[in-house]
C-alpha cells in the first residue's frame, strides 16, 4: 500500500529546524515622542529567510495618543498562536 508521509519523514533524521522560529525586536528613540521599531523575523520551515514583520515609525504626542506608520501587524491573544 501507500505509506502516509509523515512516516518517511520519521525515518529521517531527527531536526528541530521545521519547527523553530527566531526572531529580535528592536526599538530606536529618535526624540522623547518618536521612536522607530523593527522586528526580524526567520522560520526553520522557510530556511529560516528573515523578513520583517514590523517596520514602523511611532510618533506620541502626548499619554492619550499615538500614530504608527509603516508595517504593524496586529495580533492578539489565540490568534497570534496560528499567524506564524
Amino acid at each position: 500500500g501507500v505509506e502516509p508521509v509523515y512516516v518517511s519523514l520519521i525515518r529521517q533524521r531527527p531536526s528541530w529546524e521545521k519547527d523553530t522560529n527566531v526572531g529580535l525586536q528592536f526599538t530606536k528613540f529618535l526624540r522623547e515622542d518618536v521612536s522607530v521599531t523593527a522586528q526580524l523575523f526567520a522560520e526553520g520551515a522557510k530556511d529560516f529567510d528573515v523578513e520583517a514583520s514590523w517596520a514602523f515609525i511611532k510618533w506620541e504626542p502626548n499619554d492619550r495618543w499615538q500614530f504608527r506608520a509603516g508595517r504593524v501587524r496586529t495580533q492578539t491573544y489565540m490568534l497570534s498562536d496560528y499567524v506564524n
